[in-house]
């Protein structure tokens, strides 16, 4: 009888030693960025008092420029031309942990550039854009500031 039990109480203990040695199934944790305060929706003027809005995301441990949203006027000669742009559902990396840098492509000089200042929370950075979108046309630009909404 003893050994029918030490026999069983040897299994057990087997049993337990096989389950606690198995490689755990639980998913590595998904990486964050190294500022996540900085993803969400911002807002401010430019230089021309117009209204300027930055989103951000994350993929992963990367920052993008999720968004952007901004108007700009260019003046000759007593006529004011506006371009607007809504760039949404982008996916543009940081060119670091806390800034961005992105030619949208209508020509060389169409631009935005964001810089994040973690001691205040402010962001601030240029828009340029050619008028008309045409090489050689005249590049205007203006800066920004934008605050976390």
């Amino acid at each position: 009888m003893k050994t029918k039990y030490f026999v069983i109480l040897m299994l057990a203990v087997f049993g337990l030693l096989a389950v606690s040695c198995s490689k755990s199934s639980d998913t590595p944790p998904t990486p964050s960025p190294k500022y996540p305060e900085l993803m969400g929706s911002w807002q401010g003027l430019t230089s021309e008092a117009d209204t300027v809005i930055i989103e951000v995301n994350n993929t992963g441990a990367t920052l993008n420029l999720k968004r952007y949203k901004y108007s700009i006027v260019y003046k000759t000669t007593g006529i004011y031309s506006r371009k607007s742009a809504d760039f949404d559902n982008q996916t543009i990396p940081f060119a670091t942990d806390n800034t961005f840098a992105y030619n949208n492509g209508l020509s060389v000089h169409d631009s935005i550039t964001g810089n994040f200042n973690l001691a205040s929370m402010a962001l601030s950075g240029t828009i340029s854009r050619e008028f008309p979108d045409k090489p050689g046309s005249p590049i205007v630009r203006v800066t920004y500031t934008a605050v976390k909404k």
